[in-house]
């Protein structure tokens, strides 16, 4: 374990220092997993983005050592999230575009 990661273990996530070295040390690592699955940076950086705020959010429940399993999780099910709402749209689309050469 890191010298970063023991420090965070003993002073809480949801201390400010705490909840910044986990974002300095799994930010762009979290940003370029979102990217690797989607292709697209904006998405990851806004995936990213959420994903740490739903950290935030919970970080009276969340042991600081288990914040990278959380955020990862996070991000994936965002990210599938994301993926379902795309096919949501563009079936909606489809239908609309049928019901008008109908």
């Amino acid at each position: 374990m890191e010298s970063n990661e023991k420090e965070v273990l003993r002073s809480g996530l949801c201390e400010k220092q705490a909840f910044q070295k986990v974002f300095k040390t799994h930010a762009r690592k979290l940003r370029n997993f979102i990217f690797a699955k989607s292709g697209n940076l904006q998405l990851a950086e806004d995936l990213t983005q959420e994903a740490f705020l739903r950290l935030w959010k919970k970080c009276a429940q969340i042991v600081s050592g288990k914040a990278a399993s959380f955020l990862f999780k996070v991000a994936q099910n965002l990210f599938l999230d994301h993926v379902r709402h795309q096919k949501v749209v563009l079936d909606f689309q489809h239908l609309k575009g049928s019901s008008k050469t109908a």
